[in-house]
């Protein structure tokens, strides 16, 4: 009775754990993971290895950065849950980036295309007194190279949608030496580079000025301007800033006149040598009375109008002094000749009687 009783009860227990020990021994059902894959190319279509590919979520609980290898890929298992995925590369910028992308039914493929960062490069060139329109600039390195000229009026030159890295520059122009230096273009910068070219034979250089009445100085445009020198004789005109320039000239002595309607000429004589320039301004003297200048007059220390002041005082003295002689010599011949009359009358009475 108490055995039967025994087996029962171990029956029972039996019974009891092959339902329990199932339940027991079962695992808790995980969280689904799935991958982020991040591909990255350049504007080639050529994979780019070694891209900063973030992943985070919009929480901020979770961030992932990768790199991608030698196809231009990166993969990262994560959590289901929403994400932000960039791309990032020294000298590029990524075509996109993804924000709140949800992560829950399967895997996400990111797609980038890098783009890189260029550079511009502007300058002006000059002879360290005027500009130099015209002249070629040559942008190169050892696998690109670009070209261009400066232009009017400034001499100004530029070139854009450089990539980064050291370039060399050469500036070149008919009758000056060729001027070269190295540059660093920086991807995503405005770089600027001017240049001072030397010329190859002499030069004559200046500016014709005048003054006003009020002391103001102005430039003359327009104004002839002649060389003469060993076996040469040049013409030019100065532009509207009163510049004028004689180039390409042998080494020597020689003249330069100017002149220009309305004004009083100038001239000077100066020595020139080769790859030299020669700075020689004019200032020339208005002919008209509106704009007489303060210049060494030819009176003394006074200066013209001054010295104009103290001639015209001088001929009104002069004046005066004459009329005031004439004056006194009229009234010393009416006195005489009022004189003559009575003596006469009195000789006329005295014969009367």
């Amino acid at each position: 009775m108490n055995a039967l009783k025994i087996s029962g009860v171990v029956a029972a227990l039996l019974l009891v754990g092959l339902f329990l020990i199932p339940a027991v021994s079962q695992p808790a059902a995980a969280a689904t993971d799935y991958y982020i894959v991040a591909r990255v190319v350049n504007v080639s279509g050529q994979p780019m290895q070694d891209v900063e590919v973030t992943i985070s979520n919009v929480t901020g609980t979770i961030t992932y950065s990768l790199k991608t290898d030698s196809q231009g890929t990166a993969m990262q298992q994560v959590p289901s849950g929403t994400y932000n995925i960039t791309a990032r590369f020294d000298g590029y910028y990524a075509n996109r980036s993804y924000s709140s992308v949800n992560v829950d039914t399967g895997n996400f493929y990111a797609n980038f295309t890098m783009i890189e960062l260029q550079g511009n490069l502007t300058g002006f060139v000059s002879n360290g007194f005027i500009s130099i329109p015209g002249a070629t600039v040559t942008l190169e390195n050892s696998s690109i190279a670009y070209t261009t000229h400066t232009s009017q009026p400034l001499g100004e030159y530029s070139f854009s949608g450089i990539p980064g890295g050291r370039y060399n520059v050469t500036v070149s122009d008919t009758g000056y030496l060729s001027n070269e230096t190295t540059v660093r273009i920086v991807a995503g910068v405005q770089s600027w580079l001017n240049f001072t070219l030397q010329p190859l034979l002499g030069q004559i250089i200046g500016i014709v000025n005048s003054t006003t009445s009020a002391g103001r100085i102005i430039q003359l445009a327009d104004a002839n301007v002649t060389l003469s020198g060993p076996g040469v004789f040049m013409h030019t005109v100065t532009n509207s800033h009163g510049i004028y320039q004689f180039m390409s000239l042998k080494a020597g002595t020689y003249t330069v006149k100017v002149g220009k309607n309305g004004y009083s000429p100038g001239q000077a004589t100066v020595v020139v040598q080769l790859s030299r320039i020669v700075y020689l301004n004019f200032t020339l003297v208005s002919l008209s009375h509106s704009y007489l200048l303060p210049l060494s007059g030819f009176i003394g220390k006074l200066d013209l109008n001054h010295s104009l002041m103290f001639v015209a005082l001088a001929l009104s003295i002069v004046i005066v002094s004459g009329s005031v002689t004439l004056l006194n010599k009229s009234y010393n011949w009416r006195e005489r000749q009022d004189g003559k009359g009575s003596r006469q009358e009195e000789r006329q009475s005295k014969e009367n009687r």
